[in-house]
């Protein structure tokens, strides 16, 4: 499976990259990651995380990057898992999205918040039906290597 780093051509997808920089365009997002997540239906699509600023109301953003970016899902969370470099994890998030295991944690600078995110997406997904998919071994290994060459 080719890497997921430009517009797909075949649906017309936006890239992760591209809707990370929607969603930053949005007044009030401090921070934001998208990762690629693997669609039943579409066969591919994305996701982002979103720190806010202070003091924003989260209602207004998310519709506001549903608006710009059409991603599958738009999480708010308090902080994103960051290496200890300053990075953002985008494989862990990539990993929580899929259902997958997130592999080592101890690179990253704040582990701590990783079983609150999980918990989260994973409980808001179920009750809405979606359920973890059997992945190929190419898009566990696609979904890890997603960010790191950042």
């Amino acid at each position: 499976m080719r890497a997921w780093t430009k517009k797909d051509t075949a649906t017309g997808a936006a890239s992760p990259e591209e809707l990370e920089s929607a969603a930053l365009a949005v007044a009030g997002v401090a921070e934001a990651a998208a990762v690629p997540v693997h669609d039943e239906t579409r066969g591919r699509s994305a996701e982002v995380y979103v720190v806010l600023s202070p003091g924003s109301d989260d209602r207004a953003i998310e519709r506001e990057i549903y608006r710009v970016a059409m991603p599958k899902n738009v999480w708010i969370v308090s902080a994103l898992p960051m290496n200890r470099s300053g990075k953002i994890a985008r494989c862990v998030l990539a990993a929580i999205s899929n259902f997958t295991d997130v592999g080592d944690t101890t690179a990253l600078a704040n582990p701590e918040i990783l079983n609150g995110i999980r918990r989260r997406v994973h409980a808001a997904k179920l009750a809405r039906g979606e359920t973890p998919t059997q992945l190929t071994r190419e898009q566990i290994e696609e979904i890890r290597a997603f960010g790191q060459s950042e």
